[in-house]
């Protein structure tokens, strides 16, 4: 029978001339032991909150001491005035904001019902249902400690939820999503700019390599640029996400993102030994774990410390929450640091890239001198 034959045939091409069979028996292992570590610690914890207690009685003190009680959550400030604690839920210092009135003790002892105001930075979905879950949980074992007679419930509480009011999965999803669709694009683009042309050493010897490198990124990268914003056009025009930053921040970002990520698939490129190993399973398993372990869905604080280290060497940690920050908000405290820290690292891959061009060139002309002789 030729079946045998066929499939020596064909196991020997996954495994030993293009070794993609690797990506069929690795992967769900390497992804398995990947969001395994990623997830591990099961839910949400030490959320960081800031209280605005404007009674500052013995009785408001008990509920901040419930906050500060629960593993859930973790105290990052105790403010005088509703712009300080505004501005830790803007600047993302703090993910809920407790503001209790100055008549809190009061009413209880009149035996009247209370009103905290619980605002919670909603442009996270993971980080606004665990607070509304968990804050429910305080308020009520509170209300349970102090019983008031003739009042079933002496504190409710109402939830403002800022910058995703409707809990909508579109404005928390779409930013990061068009920016990871970019970063999958160019790097299966991009990633071939270089090896193809090792055999074409007529082109090689007629342009400086600081020329080639220079007019293939003008191609790549503007056009990186213009795909990014109109992703994000598209987000906004057709599904009803609120732009309220401006297009300017929106553009450096995205500039900065499509730089790094330009220069880190010309970096594979330029150190591919043949077309195929550019789009390798190295290449494949880092794109899925680079969308998951940016802290866009799965918050930072949850991270473990391996997976936190790992996150900052990828690009999307630096502009997915930014984009979203921009979109939502209006603007982001880390735009500017980011951006610096993106065009910092393209600036080093595309001079590694360079250098790994000429060194190839001279090796092939070396080689070629020594066939000569």
């Amino acid at each position: 029978m030729k079946i045998p034959i066929i499939f020596m045939r064909e196991l020997s091409y996954l495994f030993f001339q293009n070794k993609f069979g690797c990506v069929l028996l690795y992967a769900p292992i390497f992804y398995a032991l990947f969001f395994g570590s990623m997830f591990s610690a099961q839910t949400l914890k030490h959320i960081p909150i800031v209280i605005y207690d404007q009674d500052q009685t013995a009785s408001s003190r008990m509920l901040s001491q419930e906050f500060y009680d629960s593993e859930r959550f973790k105290i990052v400030g105790m403010v005088n005035t509703q712009d300080d604690m505004k501005r830790y839920i803007d600047n993302d210092e703090a993910y809920l904001a407790v503001e209790i009135p100055n008549d809190f003790s009061k009413n209880i002892k009149k035996h009247k019902e209370n009103h905290v105001l619980l605002e919670i930075n909603a442009k996270n979905m993971m980080y606004s249902n665990t607070i509304q879950t968990y804050a429910t949980e305080i308020i009520s074992t509170y209300n349970s400690q102090i019983r008031l007679p003739g009042v079933s419930s002496p504190i409710s509480f109402t939830m403002r939820m800022l910058y995703n009011p409707t809990a909508a999965y579109t404005p928390f999803l779409a930013p990061g999503l068009v920016a990871h669709s970019i970063q999958i694009a160019i790097l299966l683009t991009a990633c071939l700019a270089f090896v193809r042309e090792y055999d074409a050493r007529r082109f090689l010897k007629k342009f400086s390599i600081t020329a080639i490198v220079i007019g293939k990124l003008a191609v790549y990268w503007p056009l990186s640029i213009l795909s990014g914003l109109i992703g994000m056009g598209i987000c906004v025009e057709f599904f009803n996400i609120v732009m309220r930053g401006s297009i300017i921040d929106l553009l450096l970002i995205y500039s900065a993102f499509t730089f790094a990520i330009c220069s880190f698939g010309f970096l594979l490129s330029a150190a591919a030994k043949n077309h195929q190993q550019p789009i390798s399973p190295l290449v494949l398993m880092y794109i899925m774990p680079s969308f998951i372990y940016s802290g866009y869905t799965w918050p930072a604080i949850a991270q473990t410390m391996p997976v936190r280290i790992y996150s900052y060497f990828l690009p999307m940690t630096y502009i997915s929450n930014v984009a979203r920050d921009i979109l939502l908000v209006g603007y982001s405290g880390d735009l500017y640091i980011n951006s610096t820290i993106l065009y910092g690292a393209g600036m080093i891959m595309l001079l590694a890239t360079m250098f790994i061009c000429k060194r190839r060139i001279n090796q092939s002309i070396e080689e070629n001198a020594n066939v000569s002789n």
